[in-house]
This record gives C-alpha cells, structure tokens and sequence, in this order.
C-alpha cells in the first residue's frame, strides 16, 4: 500500500514539474488561458487514474472511441443550438433594416408610418424574400397643430355610458395614393400588391 501511495505521489509531481515547464515557455496571449486548462485537466487526470485503477482492481483505461462519440454528439448539440440562434438573430436584423428602409423610402415622399409589419420567407426556396407587408400610414406635410383661435366650442356633451365606441382617427391619405404606394413598394421590393395592405 505504502508503495503504491509513493508511486501515485511521484505521478502528482512529475505532472506539476511537466506542467510548470509547459507554462513557463508559453508565450502570452489568448490561447495561454486554455492551454492551463488542458495542463489542468492532464493533472487531474494524473490524480484521478491511480485512485480508479485502485478501486477497480485494473488498469484505467481511456477508450478514445467513448470520448470521439461524447464529443460529436455534444458539439452537434452546441453547434444545431448556435445555429438556431444565429439564424433568428439574422432574420431579426434582416426584418428590422428592411422596416427602416421602407419607413425612410415613405418619408422621403412625405408620409408617416405609424405601424409597420412584415412576414419574411423562411423556407429555403425564395428565402428572404418579403411575404406580406401590413401598415398605416399618415401625410406627414399636414399641419396637426392649431392655435386656441382655431378651436370654437359649441356645446359639449358627457355620457357616462362606456358601451360607446371611440370612433379611430381617420386616414389623411387617398385611395389613389395608396394605390401609388402600393405599386411603389411592390416595384421596390419584388411583392405582389395583394400582399401590402395599407391602412
């Protein structure tokens, strides 16, 4: 027993001189923090292999098949997930830069957007491509504001009752305008009208 603690003792020593030398030469950089790792990971492995070959009775024996397949199926795993991820967070920027360039591409021609969604294609074939386009627009070169002279009461009336409706703020855009808009925008970005809805 005595003997094999001192021959477990001199593997823990010969791995920490090994690996104080391994450090030593190394050079600065980004890599040096995982080469510790590794130099720690062969440590504790030199610590470990006697206690398990101990308690087995033999040999430790590392089957690189085990670890090869442990591998694979981890790094499968991380990359399908990264992947994943990366590829909604493009679909999102994508989504975002196409909605700003048709709100500037609108303003340029004095409209407002005041909602704006898009359906992009997923699906391998056309991929990319706009499906539909949703929004309400507004002319933004008519004066909202008035002054207190523009403003005349005549009569004001409270009804207490909830079930009336607040009739929405009506459009100040045309149906020939945006007819207009509406061939503007399937030209620009290669959508069938049926597919823009406006207003």
């Amino acid at each position: 027993m005595v003997g094999w603690i001192s021959n477990w003792a001199k593997g823990i020593i010969m791995a920490v001189i090994i690996a104080t030398i391994i450090e030593m030469i190394l050079p600065e950089g980004k890599n040096k923090k995982y080469i510790k790792l590794v130099i720690g990971v062969y440590i504790l492995f030199s610590i470990i292999t006697p206690i398990v070959s101990a308690i087995k009775g033999k040999d430790f024996e590392f089957d690189p098949d085990d670890y090869e397949k442990y591998f694979n199926t981890t790094y499968q795993v991380t990359s399908n997930e990264l992947t994943k991820s990366n590829d909604n967070n493009i679909e999102k920027i994508y989504t975002e830069n196409i909605k700003t360039d048709i709100k500037q591409k609108l303003s340029n021609k004095g409209y407002k957007v005041n909602e704006l969604e898009i359906e992009i294609n997923t699906r391998e074939e056309n991929y990319g491509n706009i499906d539909k386009i949703t929004m309400k627009i507004d002319r933004s070169d008519i004066e909202e504001t008035k002054t207190i002279n523009d403003i005349s009461v005549n009569k004001i009336e409270i009804n207490n009752n909830t079930s009336n409706k607040v009739e929405e703020k009506k459009s100040n855009v045309t149906n020939l305008e945006i007819k207009e808009l509406k061939e503007y925008l399937s030209n620009t970005y290669s959508i069938a009208e049926k597919y823009i809805q406006i207003n």
